[in-house]
């Protein structure tokens, strides 16, 4: 049996401020900061595009208001939607991504500078 060590300690995390507990859900990758920075992303380029929500949902073949709801990160997509935003915005998909992993690293390290 392995004996696994984090490079955190979460007991070290465990006083009850509200921003440590925040640090700790970023640094392990909390899907609602990915969600938010993904409907950042979709958001400047959706309207980079002049398309509103309902005209991009009706290119992607989606509920006119699904794309509201990941632009506010209250849904999670599947990859086979991806592919289809990226194609009715007319971007590569790798681009995308890589702006929402700017985005969140981005984010992570401001964060540790605050709390350091």
């Amino acid at each position: 049996m392995y004996n696994v060590v984090s490079p955190f300690s979460f007991d070290d995390y465990s006083r009850s401020n509200e921003v440590s507990h925040f640090l700790v859900n970023k640094l392990r990758g909390d899907d609602v900061g990915i969600s938010k920075a993904f409907g950042m992303v979709l958001r400047k380029h959706r309207r980079a595009a002049n398309l509103s929500q309902e005209k991009l949902a009706l290119q992607c073949d989606l509920d006119r208001t699904y794309i509201g709801m990941l632009e506010r990160a209250e849904r999670q997509l599947s990859l086979t939607t991806i592919f289809f935003i990226c194609e009715a915005l007319k971007l590569e998909l790798h681009l995308l991504i890589k702006e929402v992993e700017i985005l969140i690293n981005n984010k992570r390290k401001r964060w540790y500078i605050m709390v350091s």
